[in-house]
């Protein structure tokens, strides 16, 4: 989403916020919001396919939007759940990024 093109039609809305709120995690651009945040977060229950308990699709979900309020939220949490997923961004990261 940095590259030249992509950045200042699309990302640059979500980086209009230069300190980092949890709401602002979902604030972009139409486009971005689809392919960045929904089909992102639809793979974990579509990799388990039509049989998938509803209480594990739920639970999927939540856990994905509390990792990015988490990263979004402008603080540091020492006991975040979160920092044992791999990859995952930290609001130290993402306060930098922004």
């Amino acid at each position: 989403m940095h590259w030249g093109p992509i950045y200042k039609r699309i990302h640059k809305i979500h980086h209009s916020y230069k300190t980092t709120v949890g709401i602002a995690a979902e604030y972009c651009h139409p486009v971005e919001f689809v392919f960045g945040n929904m089909l992102p977060s639809a793979i974990g229950p579509a990799l388990l396919g039509p049989k998938a308990h509803i209480v594990t699709i739920f639970a999927w979900y939540v856990i994905r939007f509390g990792e990015t309020l988490d990263g979004h939220c402008g603080y540091e949490f020492s006991w975040s759940p979160f920092r044992l997923i791999p990859l995952s961004g930290s609001a130290e990261y993402h306060d930098f990024h922004h």
